[in-house]
This record gives structure tokens, C-alpha cells and sequence, in this order.
């Protein structure tokens, strides 16, 4: 057995039918979300939309032991005691080994959807006053993560510190905000840096998006299949606005972070930017510039090459004179560091220790993971070009091999492994089964995300 405190990190409560006609602002009562009883479940309506039923709360376990009896809507009276009374909460929790949880909420992801700013801040304090009561059960064991309209960002400030005096851990804002206020838009730092000040973590949850005009709101009963198993698109598309990170094994979106990098640098952000690419694109005119930058201005960006040996059919050794990417790197006044690509303790530790250094105001770094890709460039691709044998060594280091028997050695049983495994496979397997049964997406939202709208500049 581990010697592990287990913690969850996305603890979901099923909250109460009276939670909002009880507690809401007397001057919103009438608007807030309640519950109405129809033949095949209860459902939560929200300003005038369908929202979630009960099965969650009411299908503990059968998701992994009896699929096949899974159902998309259920009975309040079927939900578990545990998911919204906090005792009970705790003593199941106890039961499987997680001694804490990070706690959601349910339906009120859905209400990010309601298009009145003033609704949907009473609505989120409503939440945060019953989230506040379940969590001081236990506070050192239930962290609680508010609802914050960021909308408006003066009542998000106060809000998200009201909750924080409260107790709370920290606080949920929109995956999807409309698009001409996208979270790289400066309206937004006074929260950035409260939620700095209070030591708030900030989440990204799917399924909270905000209207858009484009958008046809859908009910839960009959939404697409399409569109929930796309739902964490908003959450990349969120964290690229905040500048984390930009994944391509082409060179075009290194000056991209790098951009975003310089932008940290001016306000004075102990922020990071954090691009990943291939070997084939170290070798683009592109990529060149941005560390030329990068090292000049001491830009806080970290960039992650990986070595695959080969960009597409070419062998990194046919495509360039230097046998080191760290090595030119370093040339430009990077901080440069190569690793073995399929440790994933030693990636870690270095990946780590580069964000710290920029943050630090040490400036930018590189890090060559060296790996090798195992299957062709695309589907076409056979890679025949790749010696057999060279596959077989590699193949000999699969990473994902590697740290099952790492685990091992610090302690965690074959079943537990076994156990891991069958769970994603399960996921991958239901994730296929689902999209293949489920009709194509409507072809009007082809564009959706992908041209900028046009914003006024601020007038000063």
C-alpha cells in the first residue's frame, strides 16, 4: 500500500434544489436556477435553459463497473447523500483513501451561460455562501473554488476577495469569454493581480463558456455529442490568450510566445511563456530570430525542442552541420540544457528549474528533449526510412514502460498499475465508441475561433 495522502483535484458536488430559490438576492429570487420534475429525470433550468440532470450524483460507480446502465438524467431523491451534505462527503471520501478535495460545483458550471451580467453575479454569490457553509466542515480537507463573474471585472475583485476572507481556496472564471475581450485584453489585470495579492489559484473548467451571438444555446437534453467531446477546445484556446504555453512542431509559433514573453516583460509580470517544437524546425530562418531576440532582451521564454532524430524523412544529422541544437542555442545567450526526452522525472526537473529561472528574471532558456518519434509523419507515412533496429532501441524505452516500473520501485502494486490501465483504455475505448456514434458537427461553426473580431483601441 502507498504511503500517500491522496487529494482530488476536481471534486464535483451535486447541489441542492434549494440552494438558489433560498438564497438568492430577494431582488433575484424569481430569476435563479430551480429544479422542474419531467418524466424521465429532474432537471435544472437556468434563465430559461435546460441544464443539468441528477445522474451524476445518482450513477456513482457504474461509469467503469456497469456502463451499460448509465442514463442521461435522474432523480434528485437517487443522489447520494455524500455528493451535497458534507459529512457524509467526507466519510465516502475516507472510504476510497482521498483524505481531501478540491470542490466544483455541478450545475452551477452552467451558469456562466445566463447573458445578464447582474444575474449571474447574484446567482455565483448565491453558491459561494452555500459552498462557504459545506467546506467549514472540514476547511483544512474541503478547498472550495468560487464562482466569479470576471466580466465584470470590479465585482470580480471583490468577490473573488469576499470568498477568500470566507475561507475559499480560490476561484472558477469563464473557459470562453467573449471573443473581443479575450484574456490577453487589459481590462483584466486588476484581477490578475488581486488573485495574485490573495494567493488565489485561478481555474479553467470546461463547460463554462459564456454566450456568444453566434452561438445557438443548446439544451442539455439534445446537444451534440460533437460538442462535449470538443468542450476543452475553449480551455486551450483561454490558456493561449494567458500565454502559457503554444505546442507546433513548426517554427510559426515561436515568435508568438515569444511575443507574449516581451509583453510579461514590460508590466513587470512574474509570468512565463512556454513554446514547444521539433528538430526540423530549428533549422527555419524563424526560429533563428526568436532566440537572437529571446537572449538580447532577456525575454522570459522557455523553449522546448524535440529531438525526434528525424523531420519527416530527414535525419537530423543530413540537415545541419551542428550536431547540437542546445549547442547553436547557446550561441544566441540561451540557457540551454538536453535531457533524455523519455525520462519523464528528469523532462520534469528541467522544464521546472527553466520556468523558475525566467521567472526569476534570468532569462530565456532551451531545453533539447531528445527522443525519437516511433511512427511515421502522418498516416500515409510507413517510415521506412527509420532503421528497424533504431525503432527496436527506442521502442526498448518507451516512457510510459519506463515510469510504470519507476512507480513499482517507489511502492505501487501491479494491481494499482493494472488498475490505471484499464481505466484509460476504458476512456480512450468509450471516447471512441461515442464519437463514432455521434452525427457531424454542424458545418456553420466551422469558423468558430478562428478570426479575430475587431476591437476599437482604448481611448485615453
Amino acid at each position: 500500500m502507498l504511503d500517500w495522502t491522496l487529494i482530488s483535484s476536481d471534486s464535483h458536488i451535486v447541489e441542492p434544489p434549494n440552494l438558489w430559490t433560498d438564497r438568492m438576492d430577494r431582488g433575484f429570487r424569481g430569476w435563479g436556477p430551480r429544479v422542474v420534475s419531467e418524466p424521465d429525470g429532474d432537471w435544472w433550468m437556468i434563465d430559461g435553459t435546460r441544464g443539468n440532470s441528477f445522474q451524476g450524483g445518482a450513477q456513482v460507480g457504474k461509469r467503469f463497473e456497469r456502463p451499460e446502465e448509465l442514463r442521461p438524467a435522474a432523480r434528485f431523491s437517487e443522489v447520494r447523500p455524500g455528493a451535497y451534505q458534507p459529512a457524509e462527503f467526507l466519510r465516502e471520501n475516507e472510504e476510497d483513501g482521498v483524505w481531501g478535495s478540491v470542490i466544483y460545483p455541478t450545475a452551477g458550471l452552467q451558469l456562466y451561460r445566463v447573458p445578464d451580467l447582474a444575474l449571474l453575479s447574484a446567482c455565483f454569490r448565491a453558491y459561494n455562501d452555500w459552498l462557504v457553509e459545506f467546506c467549514r466542515t472540514a476547511p483544512d480537507r474541503l478547498r472550495g473554488m468560487a464562482l466569479i463573474n470576471v466580466e465584470d471585472v470590479g465585482e470580480a475583485v471583490r468577490e473573488l476577495e469576499r470568498v477568500r476572507t470566507l475561507g475559499l481556496a480560490g476561484g472558477m472564471i469563464t473557459v470562453a469569454p467573449p471573443e473581443e475581450r479575450s484574456y490577453d485584453h487589459p481590462m483584466y489585470e486588476p484581477f490578475w493581480a488581486a488573485a495574485q495579492d490573495l494567493d488565489a489559484p485561478i481555474s479553467l473548467h470546461i463547460d463554462t463558456n459564456r454566450p456568444a451571438p453566434h452561438v445557438v444555446a443548446e439544451s442539455n437534453r439534445t446537444s451534440r455529442a460533437a460538442l462535449l467531446a470538443t468542450a476543452d477546445y475553449w480551455v486551450r484556446v483561454a490558456l493561449g490568450h494567458l500565454g502559457l504555453r503554444y505546442i507546433s512542431h513548426l517554427p510559426h509559433s515561436l515568435p508568438v510566445a515569444l511575443g507574449v514573453a516581451m509583453s510579461f516583460r514590460y508590466r513587470g509580470e512574474p509570468r512565463v511563456a512556454m513554446a514547444f517544437t521539433g528538430d526540423g524546425a530549428t533549422n527555419a530562418g524563424l526560429y533563428h530570430e526568436v532566440l537572437n531576440m529571446a537572449g538580447l532582451y532577456s525575454a522570459p521564454l522557455v523553449i522546448i525542442v524535440e529531438n525526434n532524430q528525424y523531420a519527416y524523412s530527414t535525419p537530423a544529422r543530413q540537415a545541419s552541420k551542428v550536431k547540437s541544437i542546445a549547442g547553436h542555442a547557446a550561441g544566441y545567450g540561451l540557457l540551454t540544457t538536453t535531457v533524455d526526452g523519455n525520462d519523464v522525472e528528469a523532462v520534469h526537473a528541467v522544464a521546472v528549474a527553466a520556468v523558475q529561472r525566467a521567472r526569476a528574471g534570468d532569462g530565456p532558456s532551451l531545453i533539447e528533449a531528445f527522443t525519437l518519434r516511433m511512427l511515421g509523419h502522418a498516416v500515409h507515412d510507413g517510415a521506412e526510412y527509420v532503421p528497424r533496429e533504431l525503432l527496436a532501441a527506442w521502442e526498448a524505452r518507451d516512457p510510459v514502460v519506463g515510469y510504470r516500473r519507476a512507480l513499482a520501485t517507489a511502492g505501487a502494486s501491479a494491481q494499482q498499475l493494472d488498475e490505471i490501465d484499464r481505466r484509460c483504455r476504458m476512456e480512450i475505448e468509450d471516447a471512441v465508441a461515442f464519437a463514432e456514434s455521434s452525427p457531424w458537427p454542424d458545418p456553420s461553426t466551422v469558423t468558430r475561433g478562428v478570426y479575430a473580431v475587431a476591437q476599437e483601441p482604448p481611448l485615453t
